[in-house]
């Protein structure tokens, strides 16, 4: 099986058991927007975005969820190697299960693992090259609640050995 095939099935199987969590318990639903700063060993930091579609799956654990993620550079990180410019502009698709610890009320601890595609361009102005993969990933955060419906989550993740993120933004209710 190729990877795009493989890539197919990873989440087409991540989807029928979100949407399965998500008929359940139709309250138990979160989006999650966050802008990140992207980090590429050797090279400035870039600017990209994440978008989080997470269920809350309290039949497994009263804390624990599953996340499906897009990630995306938006400003490439950039780096200057034998008088040129290389640029770093990636994305990822990924799956992670999520546990939150609640400290307080209010302030709940974070840490998840899951399995991630990533898509990475390396490119200068004569030549680019693009590689793509299957990695493990994982990231530490937290969140803090702001009302009912909505929190502040901050979160560094782990994309790849030389590719890692902290993003900040707002998690919302469905």
């Amino acid at each position: 099986m190729n990877r795009k095939n493989y890539l197919f099935v990873v989440l087409a199987a991540a989807a029928l058991l979100v949407a399965g969590a998500a008929s359940a318990e139709p309250f138990n639903r979160y989006m999650t927007l966050q802008g990140a700063l992207a980090d590429v060993d050797g090279y400035d930091s870039g600017i990209g975005g994440v978008a989080t579609y997470g269920v809350r799956v309290p039949e497994m654990h009263k804390n624990f969820s599953v996340e499906a993620e897009l990630t995306k550079t938006f400003v490439e990180p950039e780096g200057r190697y034998l008088g040129s410019t290389w640029e770093v502009s990636y994305y990822t698709l990924a799956g992670y299960g999520v546990y939150s610890h609640p400290v307080t009320e209010r302030f709940h601890l974070r840490g998840r693992a899951g399995l991630l595609y990533e898509n990475v361009k390396v490119s200068s102005p004569a030549s680019s090259k693009t590689e793509d993969d299957f990695k493990i990933s994982f990231g530490l955060g937290f969140t803090l609640n702001l009302s009912n419906e909505s929190r502040f989550i901050l979160e560094y993740t782990v994309i790849d050995s030389d590719i890692n993120h902290i993003s900040a933004g707002m998690q919302f209710k469905m």
